[in-house]
């Protein structure tokens, strides 16, 4: 299960995570990113909340990445310390 919150606060907005970031739940991810990162000028991504995140989520991160960077703004990812992604070989790997 996946859930999100979006928070502004001016020009600075928060995304919260709680729960799995899997491939089941890619489409929610990239849309609360990118409707969240059309919303403000610096997004902060908070992850301290998963517990899992797999390379289709991962590959989406990257993506929103490069996005903000042509959009002149900024992402910032926080709590990647306490996720766990899975490789597409099903290892474990911590961030």
């Amino acid at each position: 299960m996946l859930d999100f919150e979006f928070k502004r606060y001016g020009n600075i907005g928060q995304l919260i995570f709680d729960g799995e970031l899997t491939k089941e739940r890619a489409c929610e991810l990239k849309v609360a990113i990118m409707v969240s990162l059309s919303n403000t000028d610096h997004l902060v991504v908070s992850l301290e909340k998963v517990s899992l995140i797999d390379d289709i989520c991962a590959c989406i991160f990257d993506i929103a990445q490069e996005k903000a960077e042509k959009l002149k703004k900024r992402i910032i990812f926080t709590g990647l310390k306490q996720a766990i992604t899975y490789g597409l070989s099903g290892d474990a790997v911590s961030s």
